[in-house]
């Protein structure tokens, strides 16, 4: 809308000219540039002194600009359409410059930041699922619109390449400043001690340019933790948790290390404002008491438990009560990348080319997804469990049509990662934590909707500082 508004004021502006030529060339009076000739038209020279101030409305600049008189501007008059003409270009003119003004005004307005830019740490898992890969894409876009300021991605897998895919995304937004880690544990691997990966991390390694290609090439993921928050200011960090716990439950335990004489929990309680958890099921979209991808360390899809079972436990029961936590599962009934993203970014693009390699990137078909195409005609694309959270922890609830529901209740996490959601009541300690939930009423088409849509907004945005290839 802003650069049709900035053509627009150009084409007027444009005509505003050629009207002006016109008439120049072809009903201005010859006599001239003398002060007799001025004067026989009517208008002072520039000998006369000082003039007196004139009124500015149209007919007397009409009068002075072009020699008219009260006869050339009577309707029978010759020269009507020198006056039409004459006020068609300056119409012309002024409408030109204030549509140009307009559309300046607001591709301006759209990258500049609204405030002050929220400090971000995403804490991901990216190699199984591609919703990783938009969760960084849109932090890197708000990034570059000046709403986020990305401290740092931490990879919550041991699988070599994972954090290899997210340096090509910082790369590819110019952004090769956001420090990168990554957990070095035995956690990764599946019963025959195969890398589980997904099916994008190989391409995107190989094929884009990065400078971090695996893991043995950055720091661990509770070091660049640290770091990261030793030098934030107090109470200013989200943090996304959109993966694993095997980072963020070691930084809980660590204790007093060169980086700050302050143990992890009271570096976290001191730093972080915000935990944007996406883990756990919550009504009424699912029943609590049943273990989820993220919290059961990927039990559904042939993870071993080992060296992460018990993180997610961990974490949320021993994150400070002075830092607030939202729980999120509402990714599942929202949708983003589809068919828009192949079109609205080029071939170059390696967010788009992550959602073109993995299965379910583009063509997911589910009941959901086709409910929305049917009632909207929306695109197909993936759930946004990642994505909504990354947007959340920077732009708030209200960004995603969501609320903070049951504000002051509480989460418990068991070992093998079912969650337990207890309701603010009388008998419980009022607490920071809430769960995420679509405004309105089911089934939330049109919430649902609006999310999708700010979400490939982000995705489809093409960088601003990115490095010329």
């Amino acid at each position: 809308m802003e650069w049709l508004a900035i053509l627009f004021g150009l084409l007027l502006i444009a005509g505003g000219i050629t009207a002006e030529y016109h008439i120049s060339t072809r009903y201005r009076p010859a006599a001239g540039s003398s002060k007799q000739g001025r004067a026989a038209d009517g208008l002072p020279s520039a000998d006369d002194g000082a003039e007196q101030a004139e009124p500015m409305d149209l007919l007397s600049v009409l009068k002075k600009k072009y020699g008219m008189t009260e006869e050339d501007m009577a309707l029978e008059s010759p020269r009507l359409p020198s006056l039409l003409s004459a006020a068609g270009s300056i119409a012309l003119l002024t409408s030109g410059t204030l549509f140009l003004l307009w559309g300046a005004m607001q591709e301006a307005a759209q990258w500049a930041p609204t405030s002050v830019a929220v400090p971000l740490i995403i804490d991901t898992d990216m190699s199984f699922d591609v919703d990783d890969v938009g969760a960084i894409c849109i932090a890197h876009a708000m990034m570059d619109r000046g709403e986020a300021d990305l401290l740092a991605v931490i990879h919550s897998s041991a699988y070599p390449e994972g954090i290899g895919a997210a340096s090509v995304l910082n790369e590819w937004y110019g952004h090769d400043s956001v420090k990168l880690g990554a957990y070095k544990g035995p956690f990764g691997v599946d019963g025959g001690r195969r890398w589980i990966k997904g099916l994008y991390v190989p391409n995107l390694v190989a094929s884009f340019p990065s400078p971090v290609k695996n893991s043995s090439q950055v720091p661990d993921g509770v070091k660049v933790y640290r770091a990261a928050l030793a030098s934030a200011a107090d109470a200013s960090v989200a943090i996304a948790v959109i993966g694993f716990a095997t980072n963020i439950a070691p930084l809980l335990r660590s204790g007093p290390d060169e980086i700050s004489k302050l143990s992890g929990v009271e570096l976290v309680r001191q730093k972080v404002k915000l935990v944007v958890w996406q883990g756990g099921w919550y009504e009424p979209l699912h029943p609590d008491g049943n273990p989820t991808f993220n919290w059961d360390c990927g039990g559904c899809c042939g993870y071993l438990g080992h060296g992460c079972l018990g993180e997610s436990s961990y974490a949320v029961a021993h994150m400070p009560e002075e830092v607030e936590q939202i729980f999120t599962d509402i990714g599942d009934e929202i949708y983003h990348g589809g068919a828009r993203l192949r079109t609205c970014a080029p071939p170059s693009n390696p967010c788009r080319q992550a959602y073109i390699d993995h299965v379910w990137g583009l063509n997911d078909r589910s009941a959901v997804s086709g409910a929305l195409i049917a009632e909207y005609g929306a695109p197909a694309g993936r759930q946004s469990w990642d994505p909504l959270a990354v947007l959340v922890a920077v732009r708030g609830a209200a960004a995603g049509n969501c609320t903070k529901d049951q504000p002051g209740g509480r989460n418990r996490v068991d070992y093998r990662g079912a969650n337990y959601w207890t309701p603010p009541n009388a008998s419980v300690a009022a607490s920071k934590q809430s769960i995420l939930a679509l405004t309105g009423e089911q089934p939330w088409f049109a919430q649902r909707l609006a999310a999708s849509k700010a979400l490939d907004s982000l995705l489809c945005e093409p960088p601003r500082r990115r490095r010329a290839e």
